[in-house]
């Protein structure tokens, strides 16, 4: 029996009251695991344990079955105070959620990227204002513990970002995977700002799509077979009715 925190990605159903729950943990890393829907008694309180980005307490039986292992009990941690009531910020946990479990699905225990995902989501929970561009911010320096960081000391005005390399360079590179200008200033930018200093960087709805655009494209690269991502409509609408 195994007693670890974690983080909720995401869930599908498996049977009429049963889930497959994706999550993200200290001890063993990527986990897949059975649970119940929770029908009737307490029904909406073991609801809000499976929605995306919950910190979790998880026991379970590391003994696989069908590649999944058994839980034993489960709690929330620290439940949030804003992220699953502002409408943005929940749009925010849906479309990390749906992001994070497909890249996070082989990732081994990692303590600094868990920690990382804690504190940024933590910021995120309390913040007020300043956090339109916090998604985009958040995978730019989730990429450091991925080990596909962009190396922005290269970086100068007019040179281009190789989105294959993660690097910046002086000339054009021979393939079509590269960003410039604008677009490529904004990566450092973003990387050497913390989450408080967001308010900052002032981007328009176009601008900010862009970007969540190019670092899909960025991981794709870098992250085999990552898909297409369904909640990317809604958070786009989400803020575009800002």
């Amino acid at each position: 029996m195994i007693s670890t925190f974690g983080i909720v990605l995401g869930y599908v159903r498996y049977t009429d009251d049963k889930l497959i729950v994706n999550a993200y943990t200290e001890a063993a890393g990527a986990l897949a695991f059975v649970a119940r829907r929770g029908a009737r008694r307490g029904g909406r309180q073991r609801a809000a344990l499976w929605q995306p980005l919950t910190l979790v307490e998880l026991t379970y039986d590391e003994r696989l079955r069908g590649g999944l292992v058994t839980l034993r009990e489960a709690s929330i941690v620290r439940p949030w105070v804003d992220i699953p009531y502002h409408p943005h910020k929940a749009a925010i946990a849906l479309f990390l959620g749906e992001f994070l479990g497909h890249v996070l699905r082989n990732e081994p225990a990692n303590a600094a990227l868990l920690s990382y995902l804690q504190q940024s989501l933590s910021w995120l929970d309390v913040a007020r204002t300043g956090f339109a561009n916090f998604h985009v911010a958040l995978l730019l320096g989730l990429s450091r513990h991925l080990g596909f960081e962009p190396n922005i000391d290269g970086w100068h005005e007019g040179s281009f970002f190789d989105l294959r390399d993660a690097a910046f360079c002086t000339y054009r590179p021979a393939h079509p995977d590269y960003i410039e200008g604008d677009e490529a200033a904004l990566v450092p930018r973003l990387l050497r700002l913390g989450f408080g200093q967001l308010r900052r960087v002032r981007l328009s709805g176009a601008v900010r799509s862009r970007m969540l655009e190019v670092i899909v494209w960025f991981y794709r690269l870098h992250v085999p077979e990552l898909p297409e991502m369904k909640s990317l409509t809604v958070l786009r609408d989400t803020f575009r009715r800002q």
